[in-house]
């Protein structure tokens, strides 16, 4: 029995959760009960791993530099006036977190009478070697916001540690709390807390930095862990605690809008991550929502499985979307917020039921029943005889050209009744008239203009083609006659690109990086456009006389894109995945 109480408090060490490791490690020193942070590694660290991506890579690009001068130069002019008016720049400053930087919303409340809720924000850094560098430059800018007029200065002692307090030189308004900011060095952490409550949580934080309370840390916290755990490591970590927020909206003394918030779902999410990771194996982000299981959010549990449509697209498709998506339970949730927000007899209902008598079939138990819950886009490759019917020179209608390549695909589950149901909704709603009805392969595609835009489509089996031209209606009719046909579900390229992301997936996203390029390149080109005629003013002058206006155009008609090219070779790609409890989104790119 001796033996067995001296093994208890070791079971009980063992058992107990330890920090979460996919946080930066500076989250430490935050309280369990943050409700919201954004954190960034160390300065040497996030240096390397951006030096080591592509971004870093072309950013060493002379042509990419040249490209980015005029932009640089602005912000250096605006850096120069920073460190005239405060004695340091974002870099002098960014340099010295040697350890990681976070930033924190450590309360939030509700004050009666006030529309500006009660807050404390935390900051927390671990300043390595850098911590005199850090002090220097945080005592200039407190002398000349002294010298000023700005603040009074004061100090108080917790355990030990001097905590240093600065309040606004003026009286706070009638009824509100006074501003203050209080913070400490303890050995080569910074800590500091700006708050309008009457408490603030500083001691809290210095607790931390000074070895103690690590049970209280954010990292023992359990729904802090499991979102940092779905988002993964990255150099940027960004969590929010939503049940918390809640408690402070749900008594804002808006009954109607808490209520509408509970129908959608909004008071069941829980929390939200967000992290993003440069390096040489690409770069990864990604996103976490817990709680995204009712109401609207309800959608995020997508169905899962392998996308049969990816056989329908090119082996050398552009680029590719699928989605898992139940239409008919879309329309179902509709209807059930229509009525959670207009009643029993809300007016949207009866106009619904009215248009599916005049129609002579029901939106959702007869057509959208039809659909299965697979949607998929994809873009081919530009055919250079192939006329753009969007094509133009003026910036508007361009913003639509290449939108030609585009394909739609929804699988469906039952297509008997299906073409007479869009032949109906078509004409009866007002979209467009069918121009024309071509047999090709023993399919018939239909042509029409719908809102100026010609749209063709056909029903292959368990399959509903649309396109923006007869030429990618074909394409995939030709697919499905012949489906050993080399298809994108066979590349390489996109089946090394879809590997790494996390399953059971909801959907897939993939972009190869030529077509990626080409986007940007016509983006840009587009925007050049747009903006022909914008310039901006960035100074008024002084001695040296007036900066010449900023030119936006100019920017974006001298896209690099020789320089990208060299280096933009990996494929993107990203997933949905939803996990009973919320929705993860995973992206990884070049």
């Amino acid at each position: 029995m001796a033996s067995l109480r001296l093994l208890l408090p070791l079971l009980g060490a063992l058992a107990a959760p330890g920090p979460a490791q996919d946080a930066p490690p500076i989250f430490r020193l935050l309280p369990r009960e943050t409700i919201a942070a954004l954190g960034v590694e160390g300065a040497p660290a996030v240096k390397a791993a951006f030096e080591e991506s592509i971004y870093g890579r072309l950013w060493a690009e002379k042509e990419v530099k040249t490209w980015l001068a005029p932009l640089v130069g602005l912000w250096d002019r605006g850096m120069e006036e920073m460190k005239g008016e405060v004695g340091f720049t974002v870099a002098d400053l960014w340099d010295t977190m040697e350890g990681g930087v976070a930033v924190a919303i450590l309360d939030l409340v509700h004050r009666e009478g006030s529309e500006d809720p009660g807050l404390s924000i935390g900051v927390v850094a671990d300043l390595g070697g850098r911590k005199d560098r850090f002090e220097s430059l945080l005592e200039k800018a407190l002398e000349k916001a002294k010298e000023a007029g700005e603040v009074s200065r004061a100090e108080e002692e917790y355990r030990g540690t001097k905590i240093q307090v600065l309040r606004p030189s003026e009286a706070p308004e009638e009824g509100e709390e006074e501003a203050r900011m209080r913070f400490a060095f303890v050995g080569s952490a910074f800590v500091s807390c700006a708050s309008n409550l009457k408490e603030d949580r500083l001691e809290s934080l210095l607790d931390r930095a000074q070895g103690r309370e690590e049970e209280s840390s954010i990292l023992r916290s359990e729904r802090f862990r499991q979102a940092a755990a779905k988002a993964g490591r990255g150099s940027l970590f960004a969590y929010g605690d939503l049940e918390r927020v809640w408690k402070v909206v749900r008594g804002s003394g808006d009954p109607d809008g808490e209520e509408k918030a509970k129908a959608l779902g909004v008071f069941d999410l829980h929390a939200v991550a967000f992290s993003l990771g440069f390096g040489k194996e690409g770069t990864r982000a990604a996103g976490y929502l817990g709680g995204a299981r009712s109401g609207l959010f309800s959608l995020a549990q997508m169905p899962t499985g392998e996308f049969r449509t990816a056989s329908l697209a090119p082996a050398d498709a552009a680029s590719f979307s699928a989605y898992r998506i139940e239409l008919k339970k879309i329309w179902d949730l509709i209807l059930r917020m229509a009525t959670e927000f207009e009643g029993e007899e809300g007016e949207a209902r009866r106009e619904i039921e009215a248009t599916e008598k005049e129609f002579g079939f029901s939106i959702g138990e007869d057509l959208l029943a039809s659909f299965g819950d697979e949607v998929a886009l994809f873009a081919g490759r530009p055919d250079p005889e192939e006329a753009d019917v969007f094509a133009a020179e003026d910036p508007e209608s361009a913003m639509l050209s290449g939108i030609t390549r585009a394909t739609i695909l929804f699988g469906l589950r039952r297509a008997e009744k299906l073409e007479g149901y869009l032949e109906t909704l078509l004409k009866k709603a007002g979209l467009g008239a069918t121009l024309k009805t071509e047999e090709y392969q023993g399919r018939r595609i239909h042509s029409l203009m719908a809102f100026m835009v010609p749209l063709s489509y056909a029903v292959a089996g368990d399959t509903l083609v649309l396109g923006f031209a007869p030429e990618r209606v074909q394409e995939v009719l030709r697919r499905i006659e012949k489906p050993d046909t080399p298809s994108l579900k066979e590349s390489e390229r996109f089946l090394q690109a879809l590997a790494p992301l996390p399953k059971p997936r909801a959907s897939v996203s993939y972009a190869n990086a030529e077509a990626s390029l080409e986007e940007m390149e016509g983006a840009f080109k587009m925007l050049a456009g747009m903006v022909s005629s914008v310039r901006i003013d960035v100074h008024e002058g002084g001695e040296k006389g007036p900066t010449p206006p900023f030119d936006v155009a100019a920017l974006f008609e001298k896209f690099p894109a020789a320089a990208l090219k060299r280096h933009w070779k990996r494929d993107s790609a990203s997933t949905l995945v939803p996990d009973g409890d919320g929705i993860l989104w995973v992206s990884l790119g070049p």
